[in-house]
């Protein structure tokens, strides 16, 4: 789970930062391949082994994650990266009205977790997008985290 923070609130404990070095990327492009069902099993797969205790998350496995390849002076390739960079700030409009609303059950919560898990799997067929992976491919992850 990752969300960008825009006020810059310290965070400590078992809370990472990650910081960029290319400021191509925008920090909510990366929040959204960090949240995405892609990187959650590659993670999941090959970095941890399929491990079933806590792992840490920190710097050495977030660096053995692959950033993908983006020719920012190609427009298709561009405009893929700003759409993820617009839905990853929708993700979190969205989650912050869900969280000022609360527990209570009402018609708008019901709209606002319909909306989330609609701009969700936009998200995720824009990273499988950007990462060219075929249906079958794609079939293969989304299988892997059941109903």
């Amino acid at each position: 789970m990752s969300t960008f923070d825009e006020s810059g609130v310290l965070t400590l404990d078992t809370v990472g930062n990650t910081v960029l070095t290319d400021n191509k990327f925008r920090y909510s492009f990366i929040t959204a391949l960090l949240n995405s069902k892609l990187w959650s099993w590659y993670a999941y797969r090959f970095i941890f082994s399929k491990a079933i205790r806590t792992m840490d998350f920190d710097s050495y496995y977030l660096g053995k994650l692959p950033l993908p390849l983006i020719d920012f002076e190609n427009p298709e390739e561009l405009k893929l990266h700003d759409k993820l960079v617009a839905l990853a700030a929708k993700m979190l409009k969205l989650n912050k009205r869900l969280a000022s609303i609360g527990n209570v059950s009402s018609d708008e919560r019901d709209k606002l977790t319909r909306e989330i898990e609609s701009t969700n799997a936009e998200i995720g067929q824009k990273v499988y997008d950007l990462y060219r992976l075929t249906e079958k491919e794609r079939q293969i992850i989304e299988a892997s985290f059941g109903n």
